[in-house]
Formats: C-alpha cells, sequence, structure tokens
C-alpha cells in the first residue's frame, strides 16, 4: 500500500515499503526524515507523537530527537509502518504497523479467480480489513492533548 493511502499519512509522498528498497534509498529516507524532525523541532512546534510512512523514516526521526535529547518513548512516542527486521533490534525496539503481505496477495488472487469463474464484476477487496497488526515493541505514551506530527 502506497503511503499516501494511509489514513494518518494521506499528506505524505508516495513511497514505497522501505523493506524493498536499496541501502541508498534507505539513506534518502532515513536522512530526510531526521532533517524534517531537526526542522519542526528548531521552528518550536509542540508534538508528543510521530507517525513515520515506514520504519526508516521512523528511525531517522529517533535519531534526530535523540541527539536532542528527547526520549523514545517517555518524551515522544514514534510509530513506524511495514516491519522491517531491524525494528525490532533499534533501541528502543520501534512500535510499527505490518502488512500481511501474503494475506493481502492471496485475498487479490482469489478476486481475480472468483471474476474470471463467473465473468461478473467482484466486490472490491477492502483495504482496511488488513490494517490489523500492530506491534508494540517500545511502549507508545498517551499523553492528554497529544499532538502527533507525521512524516
Amino acid at each position: 500500500m502506497a503511503s499516501r493511502e494511509r489514513p494518518a499519512g494521506q499528506n505524505s509522498p508516495d513511497l514505497s515499503s522501505a523493506a524493498k528498497l536499496s541501502p541508498e534509498a534507505r539513506c534518502i529516507l532515513h536522512a530526510a526524515a531526521k532533517r524534517g524532525i531537526e526542522a519542526v523541532l528548531d521552528r518550536g512546534v509542540p508534538f508528543t507523537a510521530i507517525f513515520a510512512a515506514n520504519d526508516e523514516m521512523a528511525f531517522g526521526a529517533c535519531v534526530a530527537l535523540h541527539a536532542r535529547g528527547i526520549r523514545v518513548p517517555e518524551d515522544v512516542s514514534v510509530v513506524g509502518f511495514d516491519d522491517q527486521v531491524t525494528a525490532a533490534t533499534f533501541v528502543p525496539p520501534l512500535t510499527t504497523v505490518r502488512q500481511p503481505a501474503f494475506e493481502m496477495g492471496t485475498a487479490a488472487a482469489q478476486a481475480v479467480l472468483d471474476e474470471y469463474a463467473c465473468g461478473c464484476f467482484i466486490e472490491k477487496i477492502q483495504r482496511e480489513q488488513f490494517l490489523e497488526i500492530a506491534l508494540e515493541r517500545g511502549r507508545v505514551i498517551h499523553i492528554a492533548g497529544s499532538r502527533f506530527y507525521v512524516i
């Protein structure tokens, strides 16, 4: 799913899954998120959470926060998207959303086969049914009156 389709990230650029990107592209995402969070911090914009378009951007955000002495998750909660292998080993472990790729592919293939078999239009697969898996590794702390920043 493209990040522009993610509910909280409608204004984010269209980025493919970071897990499929080259090391160079990962560095670009990491650096861009780091610079973006640094700019937000420099402007004094108050926020208590960050929802990143992918895990690589979440890593960059965490690095920027750490460099400013801001603790994750005690001061700012950070959530990634894609559940990269490194999310579990990051310090602190990254809370992330996993897309069940196998189940999504199976449902799409079944819809195509059903449509072919009956020669009729089959109802669209609801993508929301697949956005149910969230891995809370590091704590995500809810703070009353929270403001979040989407990268």
